[in-house]
């Protein structure tokens, strides 16, 4: 004898509404799923098909259909559990956290920044057993990410400070009197502040880029506004020649025509 049919009791018109919605917009899948398993029921479709449609299998259907019948909409929401507990407990974490923010060489490590490897090990070493990609996402929870490290040189002039501020203050506070190049020459002045070793190859360098940087210097104050303009000198005292030679010759920013 076939068992008789499972479907869904009458539905009003907002639960239809609200099942119509939950198919579209629910943002779990089983959701949607028990959803669609309402409404084809209540379209009038056996619980074997809708199974065959959802690709599941007969007896959830029905459990889906009797459970909607009893509860109504809230048996749609899906139920579900913890999980497993946390391996790491709190203390733990608060643990981690308090190391990755100290510097190693200050807990008996001889380096001076920590990675997630090295970092896993040392608390390893502590009974904290932790996967360094486990680690990376407890250190982000905590706001913590690593930086690359960052390198600066000082002088070891003692007066350093003090012709830094005179440059500084000469670049600024610019007088309204003073002569087209000025800024550059405290550009050059501040390259100047630190002379390395006369001895060293670096040195030699450096002077010959200081000595080329003072004759453009030179040649910038002699010619505020820019080179002079071209000047030709043209020999038209004789009569006309069939073919006449130009001599070109460039002089510092001038160039000079002549025609014999």
């Amino acid at each position: 004898m076939r068992p008789p049919e499972v479907f869904v009791r009458p539905l009003l018109h907002e639960e239809a509404l609200r099942l119509k919605r939950l198919v579209k917009r629910s943002k779990h899948a089983s959701t949607r799923e028990r959803a669609s398993i309402v409404l084809g029921s209540n379209a009038g479709n056996s619980a074997s098909s809708i199974a065959a449609s959802w690709l599941t299998d007969d007896n959830h259907v029905r459990k889906v259909i009797h459970e909607f019948n009893e509860r109504g909409v809230d048996s749609l929401r899906p139920n579900y559990r913890g999980g497993r507990p946390r391996r790491i407990a709190c203390d733990q974490r608060q643990r981690i956290v308090s190391v990755a923010g100290a510097r190693p060489d200050t807990q008996g490590v001889p380096l001076t920044r920590w990675s997630l490897p090295r970092l896993a090990a040392h608390l390893a070493e502590r009974d904290v057993m932790i996967s360094p990609a486990h680690l990376g996402r407890v250190l982000a929870e905590a706001n913590l990410s690593f930086q690359r490290t960052r390198t600066w040189k000082a002088s070891p002039d003692p007066d350093y400070e003090a012709k830094t501020a005179r440059v500084l203050a000469l670049r600024h506070d610019r007088p309204a009197s003073a002569p087209r190049g000025s800024h550059r020459y405290a550009a050059a002045q501040r390259r100047r502040i630190r002379r390395p070793d006369p001895s060293s190859a670096y040195a030699v360098n450096v002077h010959r880029r200081v000595a080329a940087s003072a004759l453009v210097e030179a040649r910038r104050a002699h010619y505020p506004f820019g080179p002079p303009p071209v000047q030709s000198r043209i020999n038209v005292d004789s009569a006309p020649r069939a073919t006449k030679q130009v001599r070109r010759r460039r002089l510092v920013g001038r160039v000079r025509l002549s025609c014999g």
